[in-house]
């Protein structure tokens, strides 16, 4: 049932989102229509993508991102405090030295909560999106949590897409989430099935 709402969401903004996902407390307004991270489209040669967590040296580089993905972005002070939080985990991914997108997640007692995400203009659409969920998942597995969770706003095509080809399901919608828009509540979960959740 929920998939079917996904899907005439989907089908209704095909034509005008240009969104891509950012998943905190209120809505933002991406630059241009992107990639979150999708598997290599073009290259012959599968790229070399290093994890790490994210350092104070790498702000800059971040927020260089940041500004040409969004266009109300995250301050510098923002990804400070939550490299320092002690409930959240800072991911970079690296390619040739050079880091090329971020992601940073809630821990929570079962879950992992995605809030933000981001992968530089030109290194879309080459997997470094899906390697940074397959390095959460690692992450989810070893500390015995159960799913990963996130909103993504209801004229937000390419986020839609994207999840969902990657095992995201839409389990509820989630009324006025993101000011007058509605939200797309989505789960993968690691093992259980799964199920209509509360949106929390």
């Amino acid at each position: 049932m929920m998939d079917e709402i996904l899907w005439r969401g989907v089908l209704l903004f095909a034509f005008t989102t240009t969104s891509i996902m950012r998943c905190f407390a209120k809505f933002s307004v991406p630059k241009e229509q992107a990639e979150t991270g999708r598997r290599d489209m073009g290259s012959s040669k599968p790229l070399s993508i290093h994890m790490r967590l994210l350092g104070k040296p790498d702000i800059d580089r971040i927020m260089e991102i940041e500004h040409e993905s969004f266009t109300d972005p995250w301050q510098p002070e923002d990804f400070k405090e939550m490299a320092k939080s002690n409930s959240h985990l800072c991911n970079v991914a690296i390619v040739n030295g050079k880091i090329v997108g971020y992601m940073i997640y809630e821990i929570r007692k079962s879950t992992f909560y995605i809030k933000s995400m981001a992968v530089s203009r030109s290194m879309r659409r080459q997997g470094i999106g899906a390697k940074m969920i397959a390095h959460m998942h690692e992450l989810l597995e070893e500390t015995n949590r159960t799913s990963v969770r996130l909103h993504v706003a209801e004229n937000n095509l390419t986020a839609q897409l994207f999840f969902r080809a990657i095992g995201f399901r839409a389990v509820n919608v989630c009324r006025n989430f993101f000011g007058e828009l509605d939200a797309y509540y989505m789960i993968r979960r690691t093992k259980a099935r799964i199920t209509c959740a509360e949106c929390s």
